[in-house]
């Protein structure tokens, strides 16, 4: 028995000593660990990188734990894979729901409260209000767009630089690096439990990290699965060192992931509250063996790509029961069908002490009077790939409007939710049929949604058009 507990305590689970203690619960285990070690040694790898504290960094590598090794490369090498075999318009609906869980992960993180439907909005690029805790949010949807059309850049400062500027969105960084000690909770908790780098060691140490990942023989997949850890255990900033970590972790599976890697799902690996991490994570960069790092986040990543595998296998039998529903359609021969009953269509009329709209007394309004329509690309002002928004998202994006311009109605929100294409050039007439209303109501609402900045307003002949304008973030 005492023999198989090296085993067990490397190849079955890499257990740092506290978790032989409990795992024997015992305090006395001077003799059990000591056998444990001499079971590592002679598998450790050392690698092109030291600890805060000069520590060589090294990995063990066993008969066993190189086949996880490797069944983690099978692994995100089927989630790519898996990807990318989606139809552009499953993969737009996938992409949407990794998106959003990647940025409720970073707000919950960060202590942000924010509602659901924001963060939806964030994602549909229809986020409009001014909310200052809300901006690392958005920055963060920035950066993973742009790492979706750049997958992968060789890491180094200048990598660094351009991701803190798309966080803050600036091109005038007053200062990069923390001079000082962290502001983050995690470095206050943890000085005496680790070797906290001085702001010193920080560009030294971030050097090493690059030549590291750039240069080192260590299989790639091992790299990228560190990546994020060594960043966020250096603290290279004042503040956002998990952001830039989950991005950095990212950019390094780029390399075998292409555009794939910007959702692949990182953003809960840190989990600074969980004594389990906390005590992995600190027993690797005090003692400088990786492994416990290693492990730990193989084991995380691959029980996200499981859950989202199940996500991607949903997606297609959801494209499979519309391609069934639509060839039964084509199939089944024409039966004779008993004519509806009547439908009662009420008209919605203003209510009498609700007046639409108090207008001034009129002047000249000044609009802008062209002889022909430009003929643009259908691009969405919520940026909705490919595809236009589904019912239960233009419901869900006017609740978001109605809640965030609580001066607009129920009809003008549902009304530009579903008429928000960027090029096209919608009618007064539009809204009294989509709303169901008079035609004046019709007319003070899409005048109301020109005055809030939602429609450019454009006279042509006789008549007057509405033009979707470009929704995003909020100016920082």
């Amino acid at each position: 028995m005492a023999d198989q507990l090296p085993y067990n305590f490397t190849d079955v689970e890499y257990l740092t000593p506290r978790g032989v203690r409990r795992a024997l619960n015992t305090s006395l285990i001077d003799g059990i660990w000591a056998k444990v070690v001499a079971y590592r040694q002679p598998h450790m790898k050392t690698m092109g990188l030291r600890t805060a504290g000069s520590s060589p960094y090294r990995y063990c590598a066993t008969e066993v734990l190189s086949k996880k090794y490797d069944a983690f490369l099978d692994k995100i090498s089927l989630f790519r894979q898996q990807f990318e075999s989606l139809s552009p318009e499953a993969k737009a609906d996938v992409r949407k729901t990794l998106r959003f869980n990647a940025l409720k992960q970073v707000a919950l993180h960060e202590k942000i409260k924010v509602s659901d439907y924001a963060i939806k909005a964030i994602v549909n690029k229809m986020y409009r209000e001014e909310d200052p805790s809300a901006s690392i949010l958005l920055g963060y949807d920035r950066a993973l767009s742009e790492l979706e059309d750049d997958p992968y850049q060789t890491p180094n400062e200048e990598f660094l630089v351009k991701e803190f500027e798309t966080l803050y969105r600036t091109d005038e960084l007053i200062s990069f690096y923390r001079q000082g000690a962290s502001n983050e909770s995690f470095t206050k908790a943890q000085v005496g439990a680790i070797i906290v780098p001085s702001s010193d060691q920080v560009p030294i140490l971030l050097d090493g990290l690059h030549r590291f990942l750039n240069t080192d023989p260590t299989p790639t997949h091992l790299k990228s699965a560190l990546a994020m850890l060594l960043l966020y255990g250096i603290v290279p900033f004042e503040n956002n060192n998990f952001t830039m970590s989950c991005l950095y972790g990212k950019n390094q599976f780029g390399s075998l992931l292409g555009e794939t890697a910007a959702f692949l799902p990182l953003e809960n690996i840190i989990q600074e509250g969980s004594p389990s991490f906390q005590d992995i994570f600190t027993q690797s960069l005090k003692s400088g063996d990786a492994t416990y790092m290693l492990t730990y986040a193989i084991k995380v990543i691959s029980e996200n790509i499981d859950v989202c595998l199940d996500l991607f296998t949903r997606a297609k039998t959801k494209e499979v029961a519309k391609e069934y529903v639509a060839l039964t359609k084509e199939e089944t021969p024409p039966q004779e069908i008993a004519p509806p009953e009547k439908e009662e269509i009420v008209e919605v009329k203003p209510s009498v002490k609700e007046k639409p709209f108090e207008e001034a007394p009129k002047e000249e309004e000044e609009v802008e009077t062209i002889s022909s329509l430009p003929l643009n690309q259908g691009e969405m002002a919520v940026k909705a790939p490919r595809v236009s928004l589904s019912d239960k998202e233009v419901k869900e994006t006017a609740k978001y409007l109605r809640e965030s311009h609580p001066t607009l109605t129920k009809g003008q929100c549902l009304f530009y939710a579903s008429h928000c294409t960027m090029g096209r050039y919608y009618s007064i007439s539009d809204f009294k049929k989509t709303i169901r209303c008079a035609y004046e109501t019709a007319r003070t609402s899409m005048d109301k949604l020109a005055s809030e900045g939602f429609y450019k307003k454009y006279r042509i002949k006789n008549k007057f058009v509405y033009t979707p304008i470009k929704q995003g973030e909020n100016k920082q």
